[in-house]
């Protein structure tokens, strides 16, 4: 018995780790494909989010060239382009203000009326979506446009302008029209409700990489080179080589010791590049699957123990089988043995063999 506990323990032991490598193995090639599956999953929803913002812009740019176009728009008339414009932002919900600059870049008009308190007159001809619209007369788009170049105008907010030139047919170009367009209002719209997993979010920056959506609030407006201080070496490789070069592609970066997944997609806006990016902690992945790990390894385990008991149950059975053939064998010798001493003990007994026996003595006498 002591013989057979050796191999017995031995064959646990590799049986055991057989079952522990199998199952490890197992469990990485399912991380792995559900791994590409989920990213193929954010790729999807970062392509969707940025054709559908890309569209929203588009769309906007074609209302401010039909506003630019009106006789309400080119020449302000206080009463009837302010109703004008009421109706319009009801119709537009991502119109959150309408405003007029004029040639010199002065802003004219503005609607709602107390949407900016102190911005009336002030001179916005600095600001390049004025400066690209007067340059190549046709719409622009800008980057991260941050309130408080002037103190005194209260409201402060981070917003994407959209302006389309206006000209007069006897003058030429006579400033433009536009729109914010409201970053909180395109993040709950759009960025916001993309999250995959537990912990999964989405993020967007502008063609200068500066982050103008984050559901980590002071994240927004944070510029290329605040990032290159506080950010990861690979994530800013990943920003600078492929995101603010429009491409869609996948990656992955380590930010605040967290391995985390990205794929990310292009907003074409105008000139710019607003790349949209899903970002999810790699964790996230392991927990999907590692359930699945430590129930196969407890499947190989119970398997494994079924094989061990099973062995154990066959070579005891083998021992028992042995036994009994030395049993057997053993009987059959005894057997044979009374055989033998009682086939002697019957011709000792005869008459004839006892004549044989006194003769012999005889015999033995005579020579005496």
């Amino acid at each position: 018995m002591k013989r057979m506990i050796i191999p017995v323990g031995v064959g646990v032991v590799v049986i055991a780790g057989l079952a522990v490598l199998y199952s490890h193995s197992i469990y990485k090639q399912t991380l792995k494909t559900t791994e590409e599956l989920i990213k193929k999953e954010m790729l999807i929803m970062a392509e969707q989010a940025a054709e559908d913002i890309t569209e929203l812009f588009s769309d906007y740019i074609v209302e401010l060239k039909w506003l630019s176009e009106l006789p309400q728009i080119r020449k302000i008339k206080a009463k009837e382009t302010a109703e004008f414009c009421d109706t319009e932002r009801k119709d537009k919900p991502y119109f959150h203000t309408l405003f007029r600059i004029d040639k010199n870049g002065i802003l004219t008009f503005i609607n709602p009326p107390d949407a900016l308190p102190g911005v009336m007159g002030k001179d916005f001809s600095f600001r390049s979506y004025f400066k690209e619209a007067k340059q190549t007369g046709k719409p622009a788009i800008s980057e991260l446009v941050e309130s408080g170049y002037y103190e005194d105008v209260k409201d402060r907010f981070k917003a994407i302008i959209l302006s389309a030139p206006v000209f007069m047919p006897d003058s030429g170009f006579d400033g433009v029209i536009g729109t914010t367009m409201r970053l909180k209002v395109i993040a709950e719209r759009f960025i916001n409700p993309l999250k995959v997993g537990k912990n999964g979010y989405a993020w967007m920056l502008d063609n200068n990489g500066t982050t103008i959506a984050h559901p980590e609030m002071e994240r927004i407006g944070k510029t290329m080179k605040e990032k290159e201080r506080e950010d990861p070496p690979e994530l800013i490789s990943l920003i600078k080589g492929r995101l603010i070069k429009g491409e869609t592609g996948f990656g992955e970066y380590t930010y605040r010791g967290v391995k985390e997944i990205v794929a990310y997609a292009p907003i074409r806006a105008g000139r710019h590049i607003l790349p949209v990016a899903v970002s999810l902690p790699y964790d996230d992945v392991k927990a999907l699957v590692y359930p699945m790990y430590i129930r196969l390894v407890m499947l190989m385990f119970f398997v494994a123990a079924v094989v061990i008991a099973g062995g154990m149950i066959f070579v005891m059975k083998t021992m028992e089988v042995k036994k009994l053939k030395e049993k057997i064998v053993a009987l059959a010798i005894k057997i044979d043995e009374e055989k033998r001493a009682r086939d002697i003990a019957s011709i000792t007994e005869t008459d004839y063999f006892r004549q044989l026996v006194e003769k012999v003595e005889d015999i033995k006498s005579d020579k005496i």
